[in-house]
């Protein structure tokens, strides 16, 4: 059973070799390595057919720039595997990630199965993330819940054809505009409780820059996709989403800015809660957020602004 490993690469030459290597590695063989240049100016091409003439499992597309979502959107239309799964070209994987994917797909007849994650920043410094909490006892609500990254995750190519599933292209948050919606349409979906997916966490990612970069404000049209694909059945999860991801995660991102870029953009956060949810302090998930992060949110739909400098002051970007 042929699992297609989708790998999307701009400018990959300081960590490729470490990725491909975990992945031509894998205890389980039977694989398709589809990996697409989205217009590398390095040297990224030329480690690609390095490899590829070690390992012909590698099909190599090279084509133009235009965003991680689409370069992940081309590797699905060439995948020919029962299964797809996706890493990121500066990540790296336990050698048994695929094999105890597949094992364990075949034993649950699984979707979908989940293992976690081991951040790893700059320093050295790792946290750990599980890649599906156990929030409740139904596996459909854990994964709308849990981080929306395809990554540490095995799909049936099946099922992914069988809803239509593409990431929003041209965006940053593609995950957040369409993985969730996954867990909607099936209820098999496992978890192997194990740290075998590796990303790195850069002090220069988009979500971490100190310069102010427009396509933070994408988190509108991926959430504006993703209530879309949602139903009524699932509004309670949906409103905690608008409530984790925009009104808390997007506005401390905006609050490290210039009052100049924040303003409108946290004025447009607080005005779509205002006008979509607003009774989402009474959601029924808001106690997975921490006290803090709870007095936080309340204050940033209150007023924002008057926390504004105090923010940027203990925070150091003033």
């Amino acid at each position: 059973m042929k699992v297609s490993v989708i790998i999307p690469v701009y400018n990959g030459e300081k960590y490729l070799e470490k990725c491909l290597n975990s992945v031509i590695n894998q205890s389980y063989r039977d694989l398709e390595i589809i990996v697409i240049n989205d217009g590398s100016v390095d040297n990224t091409l030329n480690i690609l057919k390095e490899y590829q003439k070690k390992d012909k499992r590698i099909i190599i597309i090279d084509k133009k720039n235009e965003g991680q979502a689409i370069a992940r959107n081309v590797g699905l239309s060439k995948a020919t595997g029962k299964y797809v799964t996706f890493i990121d070209s500066d990540d790296f994987v336990d050698l048994n990630m695929i094999n105890d994917f597949v094992i364990t797909s075949l034993k649950y007849d699984s979707d979908v199965v989940v293992c976690n994650l081991r951040g790893i920043k700059d320093n050295g410094d790792e946290c750990l993330i599980c890649g599906l909490n156990k929030i409740t006892h139904d596996n459909k609500i854990n994964f709308i819940l849990s981080d929306p990254g395809p990554c540490a995750k095995l799909f049936k190519f099946n099922l992914l054809k069988k809803i239509n599933f593409e990431f929003l292209g041209g965006h940053i948050y593609e995950d957040l505009a369409t993985i969730p919606y996954i867990g909607i349409c099936t209820s098999r979906i496992r978890h192997i409780d194990k740290y075998y997916y590796n990303y790195l966490i850069h002090d220069n990612s988009t979500m971490k820059q100190v310069v102010f970069n427009n396509k933070l404000n994408d988190i509108f049209d991926s959430l504006d996709n993703l209530s879309k694909l949602f139903n009524d059945q699932y509004s309670d999860e949906l409103e905690y989403i608008y409530i984790k991801h925009l009104l808390h995660d997007a506005s401390l991102r905006f609050l490290n800015f210039k009052e100049k870029y924040a303003k409108k953009s946290l004025n447009k956060i607080v005005k779509i809660m205002k006008t979509k949810y607003p009774k989402w302090r009474k959601n029924k998930y808001l106690n997975l957020m921490t006290k803090n992060e709870i007095l936080l949110t309340k204050i940033i739909y209150r007023k924002w602004y008057f926390m504004y400098d105090f923010y940027r002051k203990v925070t150091n970007k003033v």
